[in-house]
């Protein structure tokens, strides 16, 4: 497989946007300071790439072998996964799924990835917090890209903090 470095800072700030979409809630289910950390690094008026990289890269490898049902603060970040259902659920289904993230989190991890599928909410498809994900590297862009002219498949590309890695 050859690699080809790509230092264009449009496409690398799309590619870090799209990385960032699928860890947060995983880095969230992690540690909520991290999770502050990372959404100020890539603020628009801060983008410092490099360093959110860098701390992204920290929480994969500190908790890569932590099952999604065992994250520290699985609770909090499914609270907010299941913010998304707030227009394609009925009240009562989200009150049930809502008690199941206090009393089952293990279980509602599961019941929230079905339902982000069976809605097909596209924001979640391609979050690492479900456990269908957590195999794809941590830096990898999700989604299909189109810069320029050029359209980047999805998993093409890899985020590498200041350059983005094409993977042909």
């Amino acid at each position: 497989m050859k690699l080809d470095q790509i230092d264009d800072k449009k496409l690398v700030l799309k590619a870090a946007q799209s990385v960032w979409a699928a860890n947060k809630y995983f880095v969230l289910a992690c540690d909520q300071t991290a999770y502050r950390d990372v959404r100020q690094l890539l603020r628009p008026d801060t983008q410092r790439l490099n360093e959110a990289y860098t701390l992204l890269q920290r929480i994969d490898a500190t908790y890569q072998s932590t099952a999604s049902e065992a994250l520290p603060e699985l609770a909090n970040a499914l609270y907010h996964a299941a913010g998304y259902f707030k227009q394609l659920l009925s009240n009562e289904r989200r009150q049930a799924i809502n008690a199941l993230i206090r009393d089952q989190p293990a279980a509602a991890l599961a019941e929230l990835e079905r339902e982000t599928t069976n809605y097909h909410v596209d924001y979640l498809l391609s979050s690492r917090l479900w456990p269908s994900q957590r195999e794809k590297p941590f830096n990898h862009v999700p989604v299909r890209l189109t810069y320029q002219g050029q359209v980047y498949e999805a998993s093409e590309l890899l985020w590498q903090g200041d350059h983005v890695i094409r993977r042909t």
